[in-house]
């Protein structure tokens, strides 16, 4: 491919292992904007009632069982209010905050600030799920 289909804004993609192209430069540094989440929880909210599927390390768990959706086998944190049930939302002091925490499910506590999947949620849900929809649109 000729140097001049690149973008002078980014580097062209390096061969990795193999010859293969890499998706991801792993030179450029992460950014070091600091993410404050219960500012933000974006990741917290979802139209999809079903959204957060609790996995086998969630067994052991001390989550509310009112909090759950049971389907057979599977079992899943209810989003039916448009966000975790979990969640305590302080809109005067722009908070979300996650009332369990400490048994926070393990999808939630893989989820990083910063990564890739946190910018998803914030352009899906906007910030504190986009003030609940301006307050369920007055």
């Amino acid at each position: 491919m000729h140097a001049a289909a690149f973008s002078t804004k980014a580097p062209p993609p390096r061969a990795g292992a193999g010859g293969r192209l890499r998706a991801v430069d792993f030179d450029t540094p992460m950014s070091d904007t600091a993410f404050d989440c219960v500012a933000c929880g974006a990741c917290c909210f979802s139209r999809n009632p079903r959204y957060l599927v609790l996995l086998p390390e969630d067994r052991g768990r001390d989550l509310p069982r009112d909090s759950l959706v049971i389907d057979g086998e599977r079992r899943f944190v209810d989003f039916s209010c448009g966000h975790c049930v979990h969640l305590q939302l302080d809109l005067t002091a722009g908070q979300a905050i996650c009332t369990v925490y400490d048994n926070r499910p393990e999808a939630c506590r893989a989820f990083r600030a910063g990564s890739f999947e946190c910018g998803k949620a914030i352009r899906a849900n906007g910030i504190l799920g986009e003030k609940v929809r301006e307050v369920r649109v007055a």
